[in-house]
């Protein structure tokens, strides 16, 4: 087990020739906004408040600035950051600005060391950073920041071309000077001193990266900042000795376009298609595992590349195609994957359209047979194992298929999986669980009778209604329905549901059919904006042989939908 220190430290400590902290390559760049920096200067200020230069540290409430992960060898000054690159960062803007606004040239000096040790040739030593950023983006911040004694360019930088990194490196600058510019020196003085003196980090070290990435998943309940991605960012694009600045473009190019976290989850959808099972240990252990000799260059080009953007297509339903109904009927099929209440799909679909990717008709038809698949699986139950093992087939199918014709016999379903899924849509709909499910067949279902051309761009205002109430009044309801046997076998069925995208009334519940119709089941227009609700709409009666006919209708199109 490595060893794992941990220190508390003055801030003056920590911008020390103790310690050069690097942020390696892997890690994303400066992204804190105004707000956070300003907030971090207000709690300062804050803290502050009443603090006097030489107050004695007996009467002083030091502040606690939290905690830092970093990589660093006993007895080495060299720390790679893990967790806490966007604090130190904006602490050396805060310590820059402070000497801009120190009059006095031995403040500046001494606030000047603190970001940028200086070097002298008579010992041999050279100008060392406190702090280096990623290799693109410190140049800008060593020169216009570090070295950069009066902040006055600052106006002139931001009206100029710069990276997103570059902006909030000028723009925090900015604002920083800007907020400290409002206090006289004898406050800056005092702010300096407390924050010198009085204001801690606890450095958390040890000695490689996966120990430190332990700690860090421990130390941070709100979720890593630091992903699997990044650490396979460092191990892949590490190996690469020629042209390496060219293939960590194009990763976080990739990652950019994708986002963080599908970013991340790309990497076991990767395992999965080339496994081809339920993965038995963490995806670092398993990819490591599975790609033992990785070619960096050949992986990230012929794999990560074409799936990320693959996984674009999914996630934002993009294909695109020549033939605009070809692209319709993908597309489609992905918005209802998309719906489906789990995402072990996405390693077929992945599959699909990069292995065709010349044939995108073949695309759009595999997409629609393995949205029926999920849809029947979803529907009979399976079970994230029995999932898994599925698609998994569907995948060394789709290796297996050489010649490209789309022959994958386990994209279709069996007929007892089709049977299963047949009594599930004729039964209790509406006790699907979990109730997510019950919303998406009924969706499905009103698309298709919209001719696939409905869009539900509300789901989340979207209820499940019943038409005959769940407990019956006097009134038509009781002459409609005198035998509660027969109620009680048909009230959950999908006959007699229909949609609303609004909060449901529950005093609406148990209105005469006439009354419900017009005052809880159509909108201002008259209408609905749901072919399945329009249809109830059009009834003068609810009746048992009304609903009969509703419910034959609607099981036998979703039989057609599902090819069940």
């Amino acid at each position: 087990m490595p060893k794992i220190d941990a220190k508390e430290k003055a801030i003056r400590d920590v911008f020390h020739r103790d310690y050069a902290f690097s942020i390696p390559a892997y890690q994303r760049p400066y992204s804190w906004g105004i707000d956070q920096s300003k907030t971090l200067l207000s709690d300062l200020l804050a803290a502050s408040a009443n603090f006097n230069v030489g107050m004695s540290p007996a009467l002083v409430t030091p502040y606690f600035l939290g905690s830092i992960v970093v990589i660093k060898q006993e007895h080495q000054s060299e720390s790679q950051i893990i967790d806490g690159q966007q604090r130190l960062i904006t602490l050396s803007l805060v310590i820059s600005a402070l000497r801009t606004l120190f009059s006095d040239d031995k403040r500046k000096a001494t606030f000047g060391e603190l970001i940028l040790e200086q070097g002298d040739p008579l010992v041999g030593t050279r100008d060392r950073c406190r702090l280096t950023l990623r290799e693109r983006d410190h140049a800008f911040f060593e020169t216009n920041f570090l070295r950069h004694r009066t902040l006055d360019h600052l106006q002139s930088l931001l009206a100029g071309r710069l990276t997103d990194p570059q902006t909030h490196l000028a723009e925090n600058a900015q604002a920083l000077l800007t907020e400290l510019s409002k206090y006289d020196e004898h406050r800056l003085e005092a702010l300096a001193a407390f924050l010198l003196q009085h204001t801690y980090l606890v450095i958390v070290s040890t000695a490689n990266l996966e120990s430190a990435f332990r700690i860090f998943s421990v130390l941070n309940d709100r979720g890593l900042d630091l992903t699997v991605a990044d650490i396979l960012k460092s191990e892949i694009i590490g190996r690469i000795t020629a042209n390496q600045d060219a293939y960590v473009k194009k990763w976080e190019d990739a990652e950019e376009q994708l986002g963080t976290q599908p970013f991340a989850a790309l990497f076991s959808h990767i395992l999965m298609i080339h496994d081809r099972k339920k993965l038995s240990a963490t995806v670092l252990e398993g990819f490591r595992k599975a790609f033992p000799d990785i070619n960096s260059k050949e992986f990230i080009d012929k794999e990560l590349l074409p799936l990320a953007d693959a996984m674009v297509v999914i996630l934002r339903t993009s294909f695109e195609c020549a033939d605009s109904t070809i692209k319709k009927q993908a597309n489609q099929a992905l918005s209802w994957l998309l719906r489906i209440g789990n995402r072990d799909w996405v390693p077929v679909a992945l599959g699909l359209i990069t292995h065709y990717t010349d044939k995108p008709a073949l695309v759009a038809k595999k997409l629609l047979e393995l949205e029926k698949l999920a849809a029947i699986l979803w529907l009979n139950r399976f079970d994230v194992n029995g999932r898994i093992g599925r698609y998994g087939s569907i995948l060394e199918q789709i290796e297996q298929d050489e010649s490209k014709i789309g022959d994958i016999a386990a994209l279709l379903a069996s007929s007892d999986e089709k049977k299963i899924a047949s009594d599930v849509i004729a039964g209790d709909i509406y006790n699907l669980t979990p109730t997510p499910k019950r919303t998406f067949v009924l969706l499905r279902l009103d698309a298709a009778l919209s001719s696939g051309e409905a869009m539900y761009a509300f789901d989340r205002t979207i209820t499940v209604e019943h038409v005959l109430p769940q407990t019956l009044t006097d009134g038509e309801w009781m002459r409609w329905w005198p035998d509660l046997t027969v109620c009680e076998e048909c009230i959950h069925k999908l006959g007699n549901l229909a949609l609303l995208n609004r909060r449901q009334n529950s005093a609406a519940k148990n209105w005469d059919f006439s009354k419900k119709k017009k005052e809880y089941f159509q909108n201002n227009t008259g209408g609905s904006p749901f072919q399945i609700t329009s249809r109830v709409l059009k009834e003068t009666e609810w009746t048992p042989a009304v609903f009969r006919r509703h419910q034959a209708d609607m099981v036998q199109k979703l039989k057609e939908i599902w090819d069940i």
